[in-house]
């Protein structure tokens, strides 16, 4: 094992050197020197992973990163690397939502339990999420609310209120805040932890239909009547937004959409789009905005979507899809595509979906369901008795 001081003596000479570099940048705005800055940037996050501190790994990882393609730099193999280490470390420190890992024939009990009813969430609400102490949010839109259930709890234990006007979208990050798809009044707000009232977070021509903070803290919002996924980054003071997906204008080229709805992005910055006219699920990987598609409409071997509004990955980097119109939930696995749950057609029983919207997994892999044209959240249970359990992590 190396002993903590030598990671400290190289951290000494190479934070040295960085500076020497770094002043040299600034006279001579030569690439060669933002090449050379990028490296010692990676080469200290790699002494500070070492030494197993992860917060001050990423930043540089990070500053790595946003060197290299502030400047422009050619060398995609080291972007590629400073990712892959973000990565990383985030599945170390653990996000914010959960991503269990399943067995390929796992499966879930078809009978749902109803976590909460048109009484407690209003009539169509559309998105629920599950952090990952299996605390329970929910957009209930036409009450004006968030709703909150701690684990374990029946009635919710907070309500946000102040200042929503039907509210889509929400995403909670790592430290609690809560960023909430304002839609009637043009921005998304943010609350954070223990607090009453909101601060902006996104001013948006068009409501956001599904956040997501990806793990550089950049928050992206889907403009489902705008056909565009946009991006700002929250490490800085400036409001400007930038597309992430999407051209403007509705269409099925790949580097258009058709209202798009829910988004993912994971560790390695991919960005998921369940492109709900176009019946598919496209995959803009980092820096390109034209996209794969990856499920429904134009990919091989696949399975028919009809207007997917939810998509998330578990720990396999598997799709589960929310298939809004064939009110049920997909997942493609290494066996390829197969429906797990609301297999029965449209319907208000325990094992029917109407019109879904958004999905989320708790800590033990059971599945939570925005069942909007019930009214209703249904949650899932993983089964127990087959082979449905976790895989070995």
């Amino acid at each position: 094992m190396i002993e903590k001081g030598v990671y400290d003596d190289a951290l000494a000479i190479l934070t040295q050197d960085l500076n020497i570099y770094e002043s040299l940048s600034t006279v001579e705005h030569d690439r060669i020197y933002y090449h050379d800055i990028a490296a010692f940037l990676s080469n200290i996050a790699r002494c500070y992973l070492y030494k197993g501190e992860h917060d001050l790994a990423i930043t540089f990882f990070n500053r790595a990163y946003d060197t290299r393609e502030s400047n422009y730099s050619s060398d995609h193999f080291e972007s590629a690397y400073d990712l892959d280490q973000l990565g990383s470390i985030f599945t170390v420190k653990v996000l914010s939502y959960n991503q269990p890992k399943f067995s390929s024939n796992a499966s879930w009990n078809p009978n749902a339990i109803k976590f909460a009813d048109i009484n407690t969430v209003g009539s169509f609400p559309w998105n629920v999420f599950v952090n990952i102490n299996n605390t329970v949010y929910v957009t209930a839109t036409n009450l004006h609310e968030v709703k909150v259930w701690s684990e374990g709890r029946i009635i919710p234990t907070t309500i946000i209120s102040n200042g929503l006007s039907s509210p889509l979208s929400l995403f909670v990050t790592i430290n609690g805040d809560i960023y909430v798809g304002n839609s009637k009044n043009g921005r998304v707000d943010m609350w954070t932890q223990n607090t009453t009232d909101s601060i902006p977070a996104m001013y948006v021509r068009s409501p956001c239909f599904s956040l997501f903070v990806d793990i550089k803290n950049t928050l992206y919002c889907s403009l489902q009547t705008l056909h565009q996924v946009i991006k700002r980054s929250l490490n800085s003071i400036s409001n400007v937004t930038t597309i992430a997906a999407g051209n403007g204008s509705a269409g099925s080229a790949s580097n258009m959409l058709s209202s798009p709805r829910g988004i993912f992005v994971d560790t390695k910055f991919n960005l998921y789009v369940a492109d709900c006219v176009n019946n598919r699920i496209q995959c803009f990987q980092v820096r390109e905005l034209n996209g794969k598609t990856v499920a429904g409409n134009g990919a091989p071997s696949t399975i028919t979507l009809s207007c997917p509004s939810g998509i998330v990955l578990d720990g396999d980097g598997n799709l589960f899809i929310v298939d809004k119109d064939n009110h049920r939930i997909i997942e493609s696995g290494e066996n390829g595509f197969r429906c797990v749950v609301g297999c029965h057609g449209k319907g208000s029983a325990p094992n029917q979906l109407s019109n879904p919207t958004s999905l989320s997994f708790d800590s033990y892999g059971n599945i939570f369901v925005t069942d909007r044209g019930n009214s209703r959240i249904q949650k899932f249970f993983l089964s127990i008795y087959s082979c449905g359990k976790y895989k070995d992590m």
